[in-house]
């Protein structure tokens, strides 16, 4: 609480937007950019993130610009001038940034944006991450994601992202559980027939959820093959 008695509360949500690709097939960053205008959340964790967003411009340059916000990169592949991976944005300060990587041999290359902001004078750690598709792959990032969550356990942590988990109370899924409180099961996935909860939000011990729910609606449906998940979080 503040030193008026008010809870201090944040807005997140994670949402995997398809490098940019809808369900009609159609690349359109502009719609996109709509539904993260709709979320209006204080920190927002996107994954397949095409960085190219058209000749001669950025996304981090248009998101930072459109968005009015702080851009925090985090690709997992580069070649050339292409990038593609994750990204974080944030209306708080950030007190410092580092990417983390998740790499298996012989998978496609994942990465953790590992982040620390300024929630009106609580620092705020935040975890943002794609997990990848195969079940002992996912295993051996969930055990590095603890792994780094043991190394700053003084900070209140907010993990989020497409963990992919098919199978919500098993293997690494349940690993994860056992350390922080998840977000109630929301499906995300696919987005124009939502059957699997593959998005999530996770909160370390002393933070509390409020509401939690999809943005489920026909520009959602349409935009990605995913609907951005959303929550409310109640801060110590």
């Amino acid at each position: 609480m503040d030193e008026t008695g008010a809870q201090r509360r944040l807005t997140a949500a994670t949402y995997n937007i398809h490098a940019w690709v809808g369900t009609d097939g159609q690349w359109n960053p502009s719609r996109v950019l709509e539904i993260m205008h709709a979320l209006d959340v204080d920190i927002l964790a996107l994954q397949e993130v095409d960085f190219l967003w058209s000749e001669g411009a950025t996304a981090e340059e248009v998101l930072c610009r459109e968005m009015g916000c702080q851009v925090l990169p985090g690709p997992t592949m580069v070649r050339g001038t292409s990038r593609y991976g994750n990204m974080l944005l944030t209306r708080l300060p950030v007190l410092s940034y580092d990417q983390r990587d998740l790499a298996v041999d012989g998978r496609e290359p994942r990465c953790c944006i590992d982040a620390l902001l300024d929630a009106d004078g609580t620092s705020v750690r935040v975890l943002a991450t794609h997990l990848g598709l195969k079940r002992n792959e996912r295993i051996c990032q969930v055990r590095s994601l603890l792994a780094a969550l043991d190394e700053d356990g003084e900070y209140p942590t907010i993990l989020l992202g497409d963990f992919n988990f098919w199978m919500p109370l098993f293997g690494a899924s349940a690993r994860l559980t056992h350390r922080v409180k998840a977000s109630p099961l929301t499906r995300t996935f696919p987005a124009n027939r939502p059957l699997l909860a593959l998005d999530r939000i996770y909160l370390s011990d002393g933070m509390r959820f409020g509401r939690v729910g999809s943005l489920d609606t026909p520009a959602t449906r349409l935009a990605s093959d995913h609907l951005p998940l959303q929550a409310e979080i109640i801060l110590p």
